[in-house]
């Protein structure tokens, strides 16, 4: 092509910006991708979800804290591509690896469960720093949560002893996410307001009561006397309730009273097919 017909048809080409972003993140998905490098799924401050290509993350970078881990609150710098899916990962600075959530099986799972929420239901790019600063609070009271005697010494807790605080605590999340994106309001706490199935009349009485404490927080978490059965009431309409919005049921999930089951997709140490 001579060049002044290629000038000509470069000049008729969509103009590509690719931006320099610098904001915080908490890491809610990796995969180990070839031999030293990452695609990273970070919930940010300024931009929402995002996912990065961490090019030689997994080897001793100056620029960059690595490898990237679950749950892992950090400053990053990338840049910003319009025309593919993936951004590129120029460096980053870890502030805060949320240590305690691995010191027992318990709290690394409700830890878990957060992540695999905060990246099923929001949308990519999408800013929201109320939901944002929610979920850092939360995994920071989570790795608050005193531990019994018997799971001090880094023991698998069984989920037991320190659970019915780690579910309130996960539970309010769930409620003031779904509100921070426009699925719940105290406004819309009726049984009609929801898809056939999700809850029952019979419960939606005591259920509804909860999340609209919640929602106000009318009574401190740490005040909160809930029965198994409620708890277990409310886990069921949450988890129905989100299944509903994300097409599928999460794959770190709870049943029966104190237990928690891992998802195939979760079994790699890096959960990285979450």
């Amino acid at each position: 092509m001579p060049c002044a017909h290629r000038r000509r048809f470069e000049s008729r080409l969509p103009e590509i910006k690719m931006d320099y972003r610098k904001t915080q993140g908490i890491v809610i998905r990796v995969m180990d991708y070839r031999e030293s490098s990452q695609i990273v799924t970070i919930y940010t401050r300024d931009y929402g979800k995002v996912t990065l290509m961490a090019r030689g993350s997994r080897r001793q970078r100056k620029d960059m804290d690595g490898p990237f881990d679950l749950l892992t609150y950090c400053e990053v710098v990338y840049i910003s591509n319009p025309l593919k899916q993936m951004n590129i990962l120029t460096g980053s600075k870890i502030y805060d690896n949320f240590s305690a959530l691995r010191n027992t099986y318990g709290k690394h799972l409700y830890g878990w469960m957060v992540a695999e929420m905060l990246n099923e239901i929001t949308p990519p790019e999408d800013s929201n720093r109320s939901l944002f600063s929610l979920a850092k609070a939360t995994l920071r009271n989570m790795c608050k949560t005193p531990l019994p005697e018997s799971v001090r010494g880094g023991e698998p807790s069984g989920v037991k002893g320190d659970d019915e605080t780690l579910k309130l605590l996960f539970f309010n999340f769930q409620v003031h996410a779904l509100k921070h994106l426009g699925y719940l309001s105290a406004k819309n706490l009726k049984t009609t307001s929801f898809p056939r199935g999700i809850i029952s009349r019979n419960d939606s009485r005591g259920v509804f009561a909860l999340v609209e404490n919640l929602l106000k927080a009318k009574t401190p978490l740490g005040h909160l006397k809930l029965s198994r059965e409620m708890l277990t009431k409310l886990y069921g309409f949450l988890d129905k309730y989100i299944s509903c919005i994300t097409g599928r049921q999460l794959k770190v999930r709870m049943y029966d009273e104190n237990k928690v089951i891992l998802g195939t997709a979760l079994c790699n140490n890096r959960a990285g097919n979450m």
